[in-house]
């Protein structure tokens, strides 16, 4: 059976979001519109399939964070998979990054997605982690914490960059406008900031810091503010330990993936990713 391989804007649509979801249902994954309408007003693409009655059989979109990419968004409807609708959308998105100059490209793979991204070249970097609060911390030292300003985010940016190698912070900037964020937290050590850290509802994320030091007391104050069976999608497995000792249970979540040249950061300064789909 043939289908139809188009490019769906999804930004202007809110039934376009809602078809997003529906699909990522079929494969009881939760709701991700969230983070495709800014992916998409930031740079990204998503491309889909439709089946012969127009519905969405597959997708996959791609988030530009130069100079880098990232792919997300990987689905395909349980009864029209094996037919190389994913393998199509992935090396379309691929070639759509390396021809617009984002060579480093990264994601998070299942096991079920695995095998197609080493065929084309991927390179496992490590097996991320994931975790659940099982029990809020107690509120610990805050001095030098303050509620994320407008002002505040060519600091972050810049302390982001030394971490990851790329530009995010457009991405997250359009995520705090979602109803469902509720804070972002700053650290600042001798006049400048030291780590930053967003909670949405029910999620904590992305964490970043300089030290172990001053992720552990953004990390406190997130996950105190937080409620039981809020998510943290940790990352790196070094980092597990921090969290664990602020009352998360932590669990293996995808193998961290790359293709071309690293970008030149330390993810050792990533202590919690914003999700899976966008690292």
């Amino acid at each position: 059976m043939q289908h139809d391989f188009e490019a769906c804007d999804l930004t202007p649509s809110a039934a376009h979001l809602d078809e997003i979801d529906e699909l990522r249902a079929s494969i009881d994954w939760g709701p991700g519109s969230w983070t495709i309408g800014p992916m998409l007003r930031t740079g990204g693409r998503v491309l889909a399939l439709r089946d012969e009655t127009g519905r969405l059989a597959a997708m996959g979109g791609a988030a530009v964070m130069a100079p880098g990419g990232f792919i997300c968004n990987m689905v395909v409807r349980p009864e029209h998979k094996r037919r190389g609708m994913g393998r199509r959308i992935f090396n379309e998105l691929i070639a759509w990054l390396q021809q617009n100059g984002h060579a480093s490209i990264q994601l998070e793979a299942t096991d079920e997605g695995r095998p197609l991204y080493e065929q084309a070249g991927f390179r496992v970097r490590w097996h991320s982690i994931g975790s659940t609060l099982s029990a809020p911390p107690e509120r610990g030292d805050e001095t030098g914490l303050e509620v994320l300003q407008t002002g505040d985010w060519p600091g972050i940016a810049a302390l982001d960059r030394q971490a990851t190698g790329a530009e995010r912070t457009a991405l997250f900037r359009q995520l705090t406008a979602w109803e469902g964020f509720r804070e972002g937290l700053v650290l600042r050590e001798g006049g400048s900031i030291a780590g930053y850290g967003l909670r949405f509802a029910n999620r904590i994320g992305p964490v970043v810091a300089a030290s172990p030091g001053a992720a552990e007391r953004l990390a406190r104050a997130l996950a105190a503010r937080s409620e039981r069976g809020t998510i943290a999608t940790i990352g790196h497995p070094q980092h597990a330990t921090l969290w664990q000792g602020l009352g998360f249970d932590v669990t293996p979540f995808d193998a961290r993936m790359a293709l071309g040249p690293d970008l030149p950061g330390d993810p050792s300064m990533v202590y919690c990713m914003l999700n899976g789909g966008l690292g």
